[in-house]
């Protein structure tokens, strides 16, 4: 991580975290700009809370498989692995409904598609759907909530539902700007929205914070889909990265082969094609994610600390 990033390592929080992380199988949705509103409260009572806090990270269209705990020998995620090690990794997940909105109105209200009924990219909570997510939930149950990054279901964001609002609708760009109008790497961003977060927290009032990435998604539409931070583009040059073991033994249908055609990974449905580059690309993308997690990692009963570097 480049120089001049900011740190936990001054931070107040003295009390455990519960620190989430998930993997979204995730299809292509549309959309650039980056809104904000919000911003968050503070006490001066420092009595600690009962409950714990909650961050919640998302990462989108991450494999499975490209993390050192889940027994990948090349791709270096030291702070994803220590969070498994430190925590729960579920080996047997699986997700039911593999499309963008589908899912993560799934995990909004923790209900199956057939009953949340959200079906498509356009599809809104109603307002009776939205009490019944786990951040309307908690804030009713006392937490300060809020949300950065890609919300991903309909086209009328709740940002109301939030105390502290950094979401933006469809996918947004990795070439983005902050609220001075300064060019900055989207997943830069959001992690310094995150800090800007968990640094007005008081002692005495959990909250819930959900970080949505982008990363490592493509950018759709445009010569270079993946766009690592330009610091990391140099990352996994001189190494060669198999493709998945699976990657040609889906069956051969019209359509598939159409969204084959189009989609990035298309170097890699020829047996005669590597696609070492495509996947390096891929992975390049998710460290600087990797990179926002070690950030968040924390010892319990201790000051939350910087793990990755500056």
């Amino acid at each position: 991580m480049a120089s001049g990033s900011a740190s936990f390592a001054n931070t107040k929080f003295l009390r455990p975290i519960a620190l989430a992380l998930f993997t979204s199988v995730a299809s292509a949705c549309s959309g650039d700009k980056v809104t904000s509103s919000a911003t968050p409260t503070s006490t001066t009572d420092n009595t600690p809370p009962a409950r714990p806090n909650i961050i919640f990270l998302l990462a989108d269209d991450q494999r499975w498989d490209v993390t050192g705990s889940a027994g990948n020998q090349i791709i270096q995620t030291p702070n994803l692995d220590a969070l498994a090690r430190q925590g729960v990794s579920f080996r047997n997940a699986y997700v039911t409904t593999p499309v963008c909105a589908i899912s993560r109105a799934s995990i909004f209200t923790g209900e199956y598609a057939s009953r949340h009924g959200i079906l498509d990219f356009t599809t809104d909570f109603t307002p009776e759907q939205l009490t019944r997510t786990y951040p309307a939930l908690l804030k009713a149950a006392g937490y300060t909530t809020g949300f950065i990054g890609k919300f991903g279901v309909g086209n009328n964001l709740p940002a109301q539902m939030f105390d502290y609002w950094r979401g933006f609708p469809g996918q947004g760009d990795y070439q983005t700007r902050d609220e001075s109008g300064t060019p900055v790497h989207l997943t830069r961003l959001q992690s310094k929205q995150a800090l800007e977060f968990l640094d007005a927290q008081p002692k005495n009032k959990p909250f819930v914070l959900s970080v949505s990435f982008k990363a490592p998604h493509v950018q759709d539409d445009v010569p270079e889909p993946f766009q690592p931070e330009a610091n990391d583009m140099g990352m996994y040059s001189n190494v060669t990265i198999p493709a998945p073991a699976t990657v040609l033994l889906a069956p051969s249908l019209p359509e598939r082969e159409s969204w084959r055609s189009s989609e990035p990974l298309s170097e890699c449905h020829s047996s005669t094609v590597p696609c070492t580059s495509t996947v390096r690309a891929s992975v390049t993308t998710l460290k600087y994610s990797e990179h926002v997690v070690g950030r968040h990692r924390f010892t319990p009963n201790s000051n939350v600390s910087l793990d990755g570097q500056n």
